[in-house]
């Protein structure tokens, strides 16, 4: 089994969770393709490798040890650097009323 590139990333966490934050977040995945919670279907295996998916990843985030050790000597990825997005739209035009005089319509 290939061993996981980042386990937070496996598990969907910040660096910074709590235990308790990935203790919750293991459980929503397992209940997601465990066998006795997911609909009997032709992907049986592909859940079933999403399971042990997940499970290696929570094993080794469980451990405190293991865990400080890792956060210790692999520091967290920089971020992707953002393609520049162009500046927001500001408004140019007539300043709009501070209040919306609402009157009854005339039909004619």
């Amino acid at each position: 089994m290939d061993e996981p590139l980042d386990p937070y990333l496996e598990l969907g966490v910040p660096r910074t969770a709590s235990a308790a934050e990935i203790t919750n977040a293991h459980y929503h995945l397992v209940r997601l393709s465990h066998p006795d919670t997911r609909p009997p279907t032709a992907y049986a295996a592909a859940s079933d490798a999403a399971l042990i998916r997940v499970m290696a990843p929570y094993t080794f985030l469980n451990d405190p040890v293991r865990r400080h050790h890792y956060d210790r000597h692999h520091p967290e990825p920089s971020p992707r650097p953002h393609h520049h997005l162009p500046p927001p739209l500001v408004w140019t035009g007539h300043r709009p009323p501070d209040s919306i005089r609402v009157t009854p319509v005339r039909w004619h």
